[in-house]
């Protein structure tokens, strides 16, 4: 079911990996601008992402929109309904998921011929995952 968009409450967009997030956030940082924030995990660091606020924003009478973007996973625990229960937006982009395989593929091959080693972060949890990449 498609509802419409109520410019007066939070959105979460979730970023599922190889699913147009760079054109997505660009969009997303033409329509919130400031008040487009990012939720990524630092691999590097190995640091949660940070919690936005919200008690400010609930307390601003003009709520002119406000978007918290990027992966949100429960299993590791940082999912969306964690860090953010009270809200109720959600979007998100899919893709055909042969198509995301084959474009997660060709990415990982290009970070192991630039650098020469693999992708931290990227854990292949999945059979298709393992499937399809074979660096041999």
């Amino acid at each position: 079911m498609m509802i419409q968009f109520n410019r007066e409450k939070p959105l979460i967009a979730l970023h599922v990996p190889k699913t147009a997030g760079t054109s997505f956030r660009k969009v997303l940082e033409k329509w919130f601008g400031r008040k487009l924030y990012l939720h990524y995990y630092n691999d590097a660091k190995q640091v949660d992402p940070k919690t936005v606020r919200l008690n400010r924003y609930f307390s601003d009478k003009s709520r002119e929109g406000i978007c918290i973007y990027g992966h949100f996973n429960k299993t590791k625990g940082f999912g969306a309904q964690t860090y953010y229960p009270e809200i109720e937006q959600f979007i998100t982009i899919l893709r055909d998921p042969f198509e995301r395989a084959v474009s997660l593929y060709f990415h990982v091959k290009r970070k192991i011929k630039d650098t020469g080693a693999g992708i931290p972060g990227i854990h292949f949890s999945n059979l298709q995952n393992k499937t399809m990449i074979n660096t041999k």
